[in-house]
């Protein structure tokens, strides 16, 4: 049976091995070949986007990116399909004060940051993706808060609407 002073000393040797190894693979890596940037900057003023990396996540990565968006509607499908009954969850207890004041002052500053990375992402790097995750996070805030009511799921005209919408997408 090991002792703790032995056991240490095994952890802190494979960790020094595998740092070792990894620091060895990356001084090893060949050199970078030319990448995307000349056809991505030849191509710029038809993207519809003054910003490089914009263009290249809207034109170059659509397919990856829409496929993103059907495993975030699989995944909302299969949170809808694990509700145990369409009855109101029990009401839970009143949100903190703290929580409460906080989420008045922080929404309409989440809200303005959300428009403006939006808009600022036609001409650096930001857009849909990061105003979306801002929006995201205010939604958990408000609902945590006590501000948005508990989740009903969707009717089925709705979630049919959600599947058919990106079965023409695509």
């Amino acid at each position: 049976m090991m002792t703790r002073a032995l056991h240490r000393w095994a952890v802190g040797a494979g960790a020094l091995l595998l740092f070792a190894s990894l620091a060895w693979v990356f001084l090893n890596l060949p050199a970078p070949t030319a990448g995307l940037r000349e056809p991505v900057m030849t191509r710029l003023a038809d993207s519809g986007v003054r910003h490089p990396v914009t263009a290249v996540l809207l034109n170059f990565r659509g397919y990856d990116t829409l496929l993103e968006i059907g495993v975030l509607l699989l995944a909302a499908f299969g949170a809808l399909s694990l509700r145990a009954s369409e009855r109101a969850p029990p009401r839970a207890a009143p949100p903190h004060a703290l929580l409460a004041a906080l989420t008045r002052a922080l929404a309409p500053l989440m809200i303005l940051t959300a428009g403006y990375l939006l808009w600022a992402g036609a001409r650096q790097p930001g857009g849909a993706f990061q105003a979306g995750a801002v929006l995201a996070a205010l939604g958990v805030l408000l609902r945590l808060s006590g501000v948005l009511p508990a989740f009903t799921p969707p009717p089925a005209w709705l979630r049919f609407g959600l599947v058919f919408g990106f079965a023409v997408f695509l």
